[in-house]
């Protein structure tokens, strides 16, 4: 067992377990707890003095708020008992994955990993994020490739293999290079040059960068593949990297085949960043866009990915119009992000009203209008109150969805009396001003925030998180159901309504909000979450609900519209019918009201069925 010991703190650093061995080092765990050691063959001078240049200049870390490694950077020293530097002290990346596992198909099946296009994007953003942060340094990556960089499940990347950094000395100016260079990333002005003798600088990461987040958006796809139209054999990819040819290249060589997807998918943004880099870039490097014009194209793009409405894991861009991966799973047979048919996928909680059921109560007379008083009449005795035993426990129980910053009004407690029976008859009706609130809410197709729900607990007036929405950005940082809430952005929510912490919690698309978090059993927790834009599963019934209150309060031409949009999304939706139908006989029409009656009855809706038949007389 060896002993070594570190320079900066002096203390004992025992060797254990050997867990990897290349052409320069080997890496053993240590008895440091979260920490490896680097052991080179035979250092030289030169790569010692770089080591010492690294350990005192390292790289601001971008997500240690977020208690992430983003770089296995030398840390300390390591000396034998004679004082020779044998080494380094560096922190231990743990629950990383391989990029290569990341964006390829194949390797996601055989790791069970549940990866969908927007966590690649997710993932494209932060490796960029750390390129750019390690470009603010002055160091020059040199050898970007799949194997040195790790993902986690939160979407967060880490870099290892650090020490192969070219390093410039901000004193005196000398360059320790990077000696190595991997084919399919390196940029066409350096193929073929002598890597030891070449002092690299940011434009020429900027290629590699493009390279690597082109593979993570088109499922582990490079820009150098596809069909080769030219004479002979299709040409190794360093030599098409040095010919400029790739699939869009003006008069390429390079043709895409019937797997290949393309790149219309992506966001404007992004794909000009990719002609940028590969048409432009190859006459003028210069040209190339930087990691930080990356980043914003990426941010942008993230925004615009949107939830597929059939399938639970497919992703698209907003600006592409239609779900590719719909389309290419029907045409090839082959669905590289497989879900589940949103049928059979249920969100438990959403910004939206919950389904209104109908109670006995009955509507006051309508005394205004004369003709067809009766008839008219008997439509308000049977018409539901649409204010449910649903709405009415969820109320209770306290939940509110944080998937969106809305301002609808969702009555707390406090604002309303709960009757303590069971029996539906005992309900009371919301008041007018709670009906107004529902009836002039806004209705968004898409809502925004990090996905959970909570509700709050009566003894310690703390809200404790409900449910969590899968792969939303509360699932990806790790909060749990049962966690309390403690602090939002530095606020105490002791004693908060519920709508006051919705309203801390929310915000705007790729913003970022703070939370204080308890779990039993473990220190309070701070953690920041990036608030992410969600398809609305409870569209159609928003739609229903509001149409529901407008009807209430007697707005029935607008109650129509809600019901004919609720219609648009569900062709079967037969509450909709009934209520269509019975806004039309209230607006005057009696006819149709009848016919969409007829229709919701035909769809099962019990309650149309009775009215039908108790109008009958009439």
């Amino acid at each position: 067992m060896t002993l070594l010991i570190c320079s900066s703190t002096g203390k004992s650093i025992t060797l254990l377990n050997q867990i990897a061995d290349s052409g320069e080092a080997k890496v053993y765990r240590t008895n440091e707890n979260g920490y490896l050691a680097k052991i080179y063959h035979s250092p030289t001078p030169e790569r010692l003095q770089k080591l010492g240049l690294m350990i005192a200049h390292p790289p601001t870390e971008p997500n240690s708020h977020l208690n992430h490694i983003s770089f296995a950077w030398p840390k300390s020293a390591l000396k034998n008992t004679q004082g020779d530097i044998k080494g380094f002290l560096m922190p231990e990346v743990k629950g990383g994955t391989e990029l290569i596992a990341v964006y390829n198909p194949q390797h996601r099946k055989a790791l069970k990993l549940e990866i969908d296009w927007r966590f690649l994007h997710t993932t494209a953003l932060n490796i960029t994020s750390l390129i750019a942060a390690l470009h603010d340094a002055a160091y020059v990556l040199g050898d970007i490739k799949q194997q040195n960089i790790l993902v986690n499940n939160r979407a967060l990347a880490s870099i290892i293999d650090t020490d192969s950094f070219q390093v410039k000395n901000p004193k005196n100016g000398k360059v320790y290079r990077c000696l190595v260079g991997s084919e399919g990333y390196t940029p066409p002005e350096l193929i073929g040059k002598e890597f030891s003798t070449l002092e690299q600088t940011e434009i020429h990461d900027r290629f590699r960068l493009a390279v690597i987040i082109y593979q993570l958006l088109f499922g582990g796809q490079t820009p150098f593949q596809g069909r080769w139209t030219g004479a002979g054999d299709t040409p190794q990819p360093n030599e098409l990297i040095r010919r400029g040819l790739w699939l869009y290249a003006p008069y390429s060589l390079l043709q895409a085949v019937e797997r290949t997807i393309p790149l219309e998918i992506v966001h404007p943004e992004v794909r000009r960043c990719f002609l940028r880099c590969f048409n432009d870039g190859y006459q003028n490097p210069n040209l190339r866009p930087t990691a930080k014009e990356w980043l914003e194209a990426l941010k942008v793009a993230n925004d615009k990915l949107i939830l597929c409405g059939r399938v639970d894991s497919h992703y698209y861009s907003r600006t592409y119009g239609k779900c590719y991966w719909c389309d290419r799973s029907t045409k090839l047979g082959v669905d590289i992000f497989p879900g589940k048919e949103t049928s059979t996928f249920v969100v438990k909680a959403s910004t939206s009203y919950p389904t209104l059921h109908s109670t006995n109560q009955q509507l006051s007379n309508k005394n205004q209008i004369n003709k067809n008083n009766q008839f008219i009449n008997t439509i308000l005795s049977i018409v539901i109150t649409l204010i449910s035993i649903a709405l009415v426990s969820f109320i209770k129980s306290g939940i509110r969805s944080l998937f969106s910053p809305s301002n609808n009004f969702i009555p707390t407690k406090s604002e309303l009396e709960i009757p303590t029976s069971n029996d539906s008859q005992e309900l009371q009706e919301l008041t007018k001003s709670q009906l107004r609130a529902i009836a002039n809410s806004e209705i968004e197709a898409y809502t925004i925030g990090i996905g959970i729900s909570f509700q709050f607990d009566e003894k310690n007036k703390i809200p404790i998180i409900t449910d969590i929405l899968d792969k939303s950005p509360a699932a990806l940082g790790n909060l749990k159901i049962g966690d309390q809430i403690l602090e939002v952005n530095g606020q105490s929510t002791l004693d908060m309504s519920v709508t006051d912490v919705a309203k801390l919690i929310q915000g705007d698309v790729n913003t970022a909000v703070f939370l204080l978090v308890g779990r039993q059993g473990f220190r309070n927790t701070s953690t920041m979450l990036i608030r992410e834009r969600f398809i609305n599963h409870n569209l159609e019934q928003d739609y229903v609900n509001r149409c529901s209150a407008r009807f209430q309060l007697e707005d029935f031409s607008n109650a129509l519209d809600d019901c004919n949009e609720a219609v648009k999304l569900n062709f079967s939706n037969d509450e909709a019918y009934f209520l269509l139908g019975a806004s039309h006989i209230m607006n005057g029409d009696k006819y149709k009201g009848i016919e969409y009656l007829q229709k919701s009855a035909s769809l099962g809706n019990k309650k149309a069925r009775k009215f039908l038949k108790d109008i009958q007389q009439y």
